[in-house]
């Protein structure tokens, strides 16, 4: 479980910009595109989606409580119902002092899948290029990501077109 960030640890993140670990958000926006990154960081690495800060320039806008709100559970459904399979997220609110006065972040943290590959609900599947996403389209990827998770080993995996007589048995005797 990741400790509680403080408002310096926000700021410094803030003031890297968008990276494949940080993306920023002035608001909710497009639910489906929003799927697409939380599925995008649970097949890679996990990462963090800031809501109150300007996409691209990283400007604090910050939210109010019923905002927060409203992004906290829209968050949740769609980690629920738009992620398949689903994925669990934390969320934590920092507050952060700037010339406006002080603003609200909600931070959406999503750590990286175990179940991988994660898809959308129509069934494609994301993952980040440096601070975009992008989707996965060769089998060989996909394959990366069921092996990366567990589910897929490759020396268990079947040969077509093969039979026993095609296993050199001085080989297999090496082995033993």
């Amino acid at each position: 479980m990741n400790k509680e960030m403080n408002e310096n640890e926000l700021l410094k993140i803030i003031g890297s910009g968008e990276t494949s670990k940080v993306q920023f958000k002035r608001e909710l926006g497009n639910q489906d595109k929003l799927a697409a990154e939380m599925i995008a960081f649970s097949n890679a690495k996990g990462g963090m989606v800031l809501f109150g800060v300007e996409d691209k320039t990283g400007k604090i806008i910050g939210l109010d409580y019923n905002a927060i709100q409203k992004v906290s559970n829209t968050v949740s459904t769609i980690a629920n119902e738009l992620v398949k399979p689903l994925i669990y997220i934390t969320t934590e609110v920092v507050n952060v002092d700037v010339q406006s006065g002080t603003q609200k972040i909600l931070i959406v943290n999503i750590e990286e899948g175990i179940s991988k590959p994660y898809k959308d609900k129509n069934g494609a599947i994301w993952i980040k290029q440096g601070s975009d996403k992008r989707r996965v389209t060769e089998n060989t990827e996909i394959m990366r990501l069921f092996q990366q998770s567990g589910n897929l080993f490759v020396d268990e995996m079947i040969v077509a077109n093969t039979s026993i007589s095609d296993i050199n048995q001085e080989y297999v005797k090496e082995y033993d």
